[in-house]
């Protein structure tokens, strides 16, 4: 996959003249100018999102799964048999997003839905063995990827970067008014490798 680059010029600071011709013959990641209150931090989360998503779409696709499914298959092999409502809680889906997601993996094979017993508006998801070794290979599709993103760090450094990226995950779901309303393109994690 070949470097991206990105222009410079997307701080904050409006007041701050840059010179067109430099700028664009000057791609950077981080212009050496900006202070780090000037730069836009949801830039560079939206810029590994798409890289991330791009990656994951590309590796999914010869499982018939794409970004927006895995999630679920991944949260079903941790949790095991759940409600659709405790999946959409969960991974912050709106519970149209998981009805279609489970659907979807249902007609692949890789989890069974019945009605509830105890109450017969609800449906009980199951991952299945097949679905269960597709998620082994989603891990390793997702470890692979951390590996990527993290190249060049060490254990200690890739440990900070996780240990604030989930503090502002956290901070960005705070200020939602209603998290779970989220589509899976806006809150696709896979949550635990």
């Amino acid at each position: 996959m070949p470097p991206l680059i990105f222009f410079a010029g997307w701080g904050l600071n409006s007041s701050r003249e840059y010179d067109k011709n430099s700028c664009m013959r000057n791609y950077s990641i981080v212009s050496k100018q900006d202070s780090v209150e000037e730069v836009f931090l949801g830039r560079w989360v939206a810029l590994t999102y798409r890289a991330t998503h791009s990656r994951m779409a590309e590796r999914l696709k010869r499982l018939g799964i794409g970004y927006g499914q895995f999630p679920f298959l991944c949260y079903l092999k941790r949790c095991g048999i759940s409600s659709q409502e405790e999946i959409s809680r969960a991974l912050f889906f709106d519970k149209a997003t998981t009805a279609r997601a489970v659907k979807k993996l249902e007609a692949l094979g890789y989890v069974s839905r019945k009605v509830a017993h105890e109450d017969r508006r609800r449906y009980e998801v199951e991952i299945t063995p097949v679905g269960s070794r597709v998620v082994i290979e989603i891990r390793s599709i997702l470890r692979d990827w951390n590996r990527q993103l993290t190249t060049g760090f060490n254990k200690e450094e890739r440990q900070i970067v996780f240990d604030l990226l989930m503090r502002v995950a956290g901070n960005a779901a705070a200020g939602l008014e209603n998290p779970h309303d989220l589509t899976a393109e806006e809150s696709a994690d896979g949550g635990e490798l």
